[in-house]
């Protein structure tokens, strides 16, 4: 959440390019109170030390009922899918999340024929995340090949070639891919046309970009109408920019 916090003061993700002179700076440790007990967290920086979490403020060390914010956030995305359910919603023909833990055996629970699609994209970043700089263009370029095979088959000897490369100096990469590897290829059983708005989540990240952009200077909104009023606009300006449908041969 805090991530999300910095991301929204600065106005691009972590893997983005910067967009000013701010960026990140590291982290720097706190000790917080709730009513669990204490606990340590690492609370993101950023080089101008501008950034102050509404979450946690500076100088601040007690969480008023933040985890129970967690637990209702954590319910109301389990009933997101069985509110869509009673609301006549019989299947979903595919999902594509980010692999938040137990969510992709939520969406199994509730619609047991979707297809659940782990985001490529978020799968490229965390296997990129301790490769040294020398070895990310040839790494990358490699990792491409996966996904760009033209069908599983061949995505799998891409995968056997970037292991055999690579997995002596970056283990933890291939494991990832081997281990997800059933939900990372889901998107080879549909037309090369669409794939690529299918094993990403990225559009509907960048959506959400566009919407903190508009909510981001407000501190705070003085109704529930308000906040809403702000992301129509929002959508409303994105929308103006989905002018170009994809085009699917026979």
């Amino acid at each position: 959440m805090l991530e999300g916090e910095l991301d929204a003061h600065l106005d691009y993700s972590k893997h983005e390019s910067r967009k000013d002179t701010n960026s990140r700076n590291g982290y720097s440790s706190k000790q917080i109170k709730t009513s669990y007990g204490e606990e340590k967290i690492q609370v993101p920086r950023d080089r101008e030390a501008s950034f102050n979490p509404m979450l946690i403020p500076k100088r601040k060390s007690m969480i008023e009922g933040v985890e129970n914010v967690i637990v209702s956030l954590y319910a109301k995305g389990m009933s997101v899918l069985t509110d869509i359910k009673a609301r006549g919603t019989q299947d979903i023909l595919i999902t594509a999340t980010d692999n938040l833990s137990g969510f992709t055996d939520t969406i199994r629970s509730v619609f047991p024929e979707s297809k659940t699609q782990i985001c490529v994209v978020h799968q490229i970043r965390n296997a990129c995340r301790y490769v040294v700089w020398k070895d990310k263009k040839a790494f990358t370029a490699d990792m491409k090949a996966i996904y760009d095979a033209p069908n599983r088959q061949a995505a799998e000897l891409a995968l056997e070639d970037f292991a055999a490369k690579w997995e002596s100096k970056y283990s933890y990469a291939i494991l990832s891919w081997r281990d997800n590897w059933e939900d990372l290829t889901v998107f080879f059983e549909f037309p090369i046309e669409i794939r690529k708005i299918i094993y990403t989540t990225n559009l509907i990240e960048n959506l959400n970009g566009k919407i903190r952009k508009y909510t981001k200077n407000k501190l705070s909104f003085p109704t529930d109408e308000a906040v809403m009023k702000s992301v129509y606009l929002a959508v409303r300006e994105s929308t103006k920019k989905w002018t170009m449908p994809l085009e699917i041969g026979e």
